[in-house]
Parts: C-alpha cells; sequence; structure tokens
C-alpha cells in the first residue's frame, strides 16, 4: 500500500485525502445505515477513528453491540461519539422520527452514509 492511501477496514482502502484534519475532530458527524457489518461497519470504524460523531444504524442489534463493544473508547479517544440503533429501515414509517432523533442526538449532520443491502 502507498503512503498515500489509507486502510478504512478490513479490505476497504482509500486515499488518504479522506482524513479529517485535527481541527475538525469531533466537529464532524455522520450517520451510516447498514452498520452492522461489511462496508458500513468498515466505515463506522474509521469514522470513528477520525473523531467523527457517529450513528450506526441497522438491523440486527447484536452485530451492532459487536461492533460498539469494539469500538467502546476509540470514538472519544479520537475525540468523537459512537450512538447506535437496531431499526429495520425498510419500515418506512418510522424512518423520519429515527432520522431526526439522530441528528438531534448528534448535534447535527455532515455525512449521511447508506451502506444498507436493501
Amino acid at each position: 500500500m502507498s503512503a498515500t492511501a489509507a486502510v478504512l477496514g478490513p479490505t476497504l482502502v482509500a486515499p488518504a485525502s479522506v482524513h479529517v484534519s485535527q481541527a475538525s475532530r469531533g466537529e464532524r458527524r455522520a450517520i451510516v445505515v447498514g452498520a452492522s457489518s461489511g462496508m458500513g461497519a468498515a466505515l463506522v470504524r474509521a469514522l470513528c477513528r477520525q473523531g467523527y460523531r457517529v450513528a450506526a444504524l441497522a438491523r440486527r442489534s447484536e452485530l451492532l453491540q459487536e461492533l460498539e463493544r469494539e469500538l467502546a473508547g476509540v470514538c472519544e479517544r479520537a475525540g468523537g461519539y459512537l450512538f447506535v440503533h437496531a431499526h429495520d429501515v425498510t419500515e418506512s414509517g418510522a424512518v423520519p422520527d429515527l432520522f431526526e432523533r439522530c441528528v438531534r442526538e448528534l448535534g447535527g449532520l455532515d455525512l449521511f452514509l447508506f451502506a444498507a443491502g436493501i
């Protein structure tokens, strides 16, 4: 891997330009849908390490809880925050309320990532 790349997860690689500057840590907020495995979980890990305030949403609560345990302290040490919530986004009636709750919990929103396999 070159010096201009950063590993975001087990198999996900992106340009180093995706890193957040030190000054903005803890000020960036993201919602990741489909966060319990695969690309969604890799994105949550990367964002936590970069100090984002992250709302991780997925159907499988047991996998979300494992991710939360794995990242316990990682977000805080980087200046961020992790909030997990189990929800099936195919239940469209509750999505607007859930979205509003996440935005309130995070204090705003800068990035929305949808990685759910619907």
